[in-house]
């Protein structure tokens, strides 16, 4: 590390320090609440998906998801001149829905010659905390389209979409209300699209119009979304994108798209599944953290030239309404190629 580097590097130790209050960041420590949700919400700003879904802290490591708006009709009336009784309708989640949160650490190495190079810029601690937080925010993203177990020992070689680090999105809903996910059409196993012979779903307007119309008319707020997977987006403009991958250019950004499918406004989201769909309120997308679950620890390792940033927080993926999101199994989608029906390359 050079001298100047080292100079800006212990000076960003140092109000790292002051802001988290701890005499050295070299030591480990838990970040204080009101920080907490400090550091949380610049997680989130990295990220304009996470801008758009709900972030909320929680105070038990398990319990049920937190409905911020209340997801079924209300309206009524009750003849009480005799023994009836008003039945108000409780807010929040029905029974039986749960949020488990599970620690994942955020563990990153940073060579000396990258911040070498950082240090020739006067907002060095900048670049520092934003690829930190970025990369923090997508691994969230990517945790909650692909997480489907919370191993003891994570496997980023074996799971690279990070499906051993927690449970996700889509697969809270297969475990906790499936009816909600469609896995197939008439054929076990496939959701069929294209003008083929046993097609379920002649094209991508009729697939989105299908998966809205399994929202109960109730759990619609008016703002739902359709949330489409680039892969299908390209197989409908008849455009070949040149790799489906998680490839950075492709992940980095919530579009709005100009063209609407099955009536509703339809977006591209960091991370999506590229034949998937997901039909919801993007609001009622919860990613929730566990008050008092952070943790930070600065390491220099010069043995490995390298600092080290670990951090961790317990986390869990939910629906604040679990009848007011619909889905697809998008490893399911096969496309008719003129003579049968196939897996998209």
């Amino acid at each position: 590390m050079r001298a100047d580097t080292r100079r800006r590097y212990n000076d960003l130790l140092d109000s790292m320090g002051k802001t988290y209050g701890v005499q050295s960041t070299k030591e480990h420590f838990a970040i204080e609440e009101p920080l907490e949700i400090r550091l949380r919400g610049a997680i989130q700003e990295s990220d304009a998906f996470l801008n758009q879904i709900t972030i909320l802290p929680v105070r038990d490591l398990k319990g049920q998801p937190l409905g911020i708006q209340i997801h079924d009709s209300i309206a009524g009336r009750t003849d009480t001149s005799g023994a009836g009784r008003r039945a108000p309708q409780l807010a929040g989640a029905p029974d039986g829905f749960t949020y488990e949160c599970k620690k994942t650490n955020y563990d990153v190495g940073i060579t000396y010659m990258l911040l070498d190079t950082w240090a020739m810029f006067s907002n060095f601690r900048q670049l520092y905390m934003n690829a930190v937080y970025r990369r923090m925010a997508l691994d969230d993203i990517l945790i909650g389209w692909y997480g489907t177990s919370a191993a003891v020992d994570t496997d980023r070689v074996t799971n690279p979409l990070l499906q051993d680090v927690n449970l996700g999105w889509l697969k809270k809903l297969l475990d906790q209300n499936p009816a909600m996910l469609m896995l197939e059409g008439a054929n076990a196993g496939e959701i069929r699209i294209g003008a083929g012979t046993g097609y379920d779903f002649a094209n991508l307007d009729q697939l989105v119009y299908a998966v809205a119309s399994m929202i109960p008319r109730a759990h619609r707020t008016g703002n739902e979304v359709a949330i489409i997977g680039e892969g299908l987006i390209a197989w409908d403009t008849g455009k070949v994108l040149e790799a489906h991958g998680q490839t950075p250019t492709e992940r980095q950004a919530l579009r709005t798209l100009d063209k609407s499918y099955g009536g509703k406004s339809s977006v591209i989201v960091p991370h999506f599944p590229d034949y998937g769909v997901m039909v919801t309120d993007l609001k009622n997308l919860q990613l929730l953290w566990q008050l008092g679950s952070m943790r930070r620890h600065t390491k220099e390792e010069p043995e490995a030239d390298r600092v080290v940033d670990y951090q961790s927080s317990n986390n869990a993926y939910c629906f604040g309404d679990f009848d007011g999101v619909s889905a697809i199994e998008g490893a399911n989608v096969k496309f008719w190629d003129g003579d049968s029906w196939e897996t998209p390359a």
